[in-house]
């Protein structure tokens, strides 16, 4: 069975929906280097306890913490909507984190201190200890 075609919609509309698909496939996959070489860079920033970010593509804000009780917390989140299975796992897969981490689902608002904006983050944590 073939998915149906959307050929009611606008041929620009189309070339548009293709193109960012195949731009969030081809982030998947050529740019896992990249996402490594930002996690090998938030681990090198992060030595002692502390935190570093960095805001990927597409609004995806990360979040590498290394806490006083020696846990490493990895979280992902983004403006109302949770981040996707697949941005999960490469951004788990890029930092490191073991089989049987500990994840969590949540919701944080916060309010911009410059702007006033009250904004609504999900986010998914993951949190492990290295040995």
């Amino acid at each position: 069975m073939t998915a149906p075609m959307l050929t009611w919609l606008p041929a620009y509309v189309l070339r548009a929906c293709s193109t960012l698909d195949y731009l969030y496939r081809t982030m998947a996959t050529n740019n896992q280097g990249n996402l490594i070489a930002i996690a090998d860079n938030m681990r090198t920033l992060v030595q002692a306890p502390g935190w570093a970010q960095h805001t990927l593509p597409r609004g995806l804000q990360v979040i590498f913490q290394r806490t006083q009780d020696s846990r490493m917390r990895l979280a992902m989140a983004r403006e109302t909507v949770y981040p996707s299975d697949t941005e999960v796992e490469l951004v788990c897969a890029a930092f490191g984190v073991p089989e049987g981490a500990e994840t969590q689902r949540s919701q944080k608002a916060w309010t911009n201190p410059k702007t006033g904006r009250a904004i609504l983050y999900s986010r998914i944590e993951v949190y492990w200890r290295e040995v």
